[in-house]
């Protein structure tokens, strides 16, 4: 179910009228060891590509998904995709369309998505999944019937310098001894917006892993700042009014072992709290290589802009 945006905000005609709301997806497997999934989620859409009746759109899926049966040493050992009921999702979606008349189309969707619950529960390997659907589209409010009169031109903004503050806060469960750590990232960067709806950065981060002490060699003496590791990053960001897409790649300037990657991937959603985007509040997941480590939940703050 989705709401049909009008173009009464900049953003929106920048990016071509997008459709927001929830979907559900049920999927049951042919194994018991994996049983079914229910997903729950809020979605974004928008055309990309149009040609006379045909158009290609993008979705995004972002949400929690249950999984009935889940990995389990005792009762369900040849689980080691996911080990817990509840679980963070996401998804990607390419969609072609054919209009048959204003308010039907045609739809042929291709789709990934991705169930962890980012190392909360081990085991956590995660389920990837491609899907290809097909399907009729009902719409209530035909883009032909939008009032082009309310429609917002792009909003003309000074190219603006920031420097920005954030604190990340994450929980996981160590792979070897089964403990709950508590992780965390400092940061600070310079993110320039170079457009109204783009913005890039440049910074460092500052991360505390305490579940490094489960990995480490046999013998090795305790030192808490081996648990500290510095990183410079570079940042790219996308924005939607309030909400915006958020990637960013880190290498490590310092690390005192060698058994992970010397660089790190971050993708999430900030969701701004104000309209001058001065506060934020952040859902991120970390990656080494596209392993998760853990989920980020964090708050962020514009210090000063220049």
């Amino acid at each position: 179910i989705g709401i049909q945006t009008k173009g009464e905000k900049a953003w929106e005609c920048f990016h071509k009228l997008p459709r927001y709301g929830l979907g559900l997806r049920y999927l049951s497997f042919d194994t018991e060891v994996l049983n079914s999934k229910y997903a729950l989620f809020g979605f974004m859409e928008a055309p990309f590509f149009k040609y006379k009746s045909f158009s290609m759109d993008y979705q995004l899926n972002t949400g929690i998904s249950c999984y009935t049966n889940p990995g389990d040493p005792l009762t369900n050992p040849d689980n080691i995709w996911i080990g817990s009921y509840l679980n963070f999702y996401i998804g990607l979606n390419i969609g072609i369309n054919y209009q048959l008349n204003p308010h039907l189309l045609l739809v042929s969707v291709t789709g990934f998505s991705h169930s962890s619950n980012a190392t909360l529960k081990q085991p956590n390997l995660g389920v990837n999944m491609f899907t290809q659907s097909f399907g009729v589209r009902y719409l209530f409010h035909p883009l032909e019937s939008i009032d082009k009169s309310v429609q917002q031109p792009l909003e003309q903004v000074d190219k603006k310098n920031n420097i920005v503050t954030t604190f990340a806060a994450a929980v996981k469960e160590s792979k070897t001894n089964g403990a709950y750590y508590f992780a965390s990232t400092l940061g600070l960067a310079y993110e320039r917006r170079f457009h109204p709806f783009f913005t890039y950065g440049l910074g460092f981060d500052l991360c505390y892993n305490p579940s490094i002490m489960s990995l480490r060699p046999e013998g090795h003496e305790k030192n808490q700042l081996e648990y500290f590791t510095p990183a410079a990053k570079a940042s790219f960001e996308v924005i939607y009014g309030r909400v915006s897409l958020y990637v960013a790649f880190a290498v490590y300037l310092y690390r005192a072992f060698d058994f992970y990657e010397p660089y790190y991937e971050r993708a999430g959603i900030k969701c701004y709290l104000d309209k001058s985007h001065r506060h934020f509040l952040g859902v991120f997941v970390k990656a080494h290589a596209g392993s998760v480590d853990y989920m980020e939940w964090t708050y962020g703050f514009r210090m000063f802009e220049f």
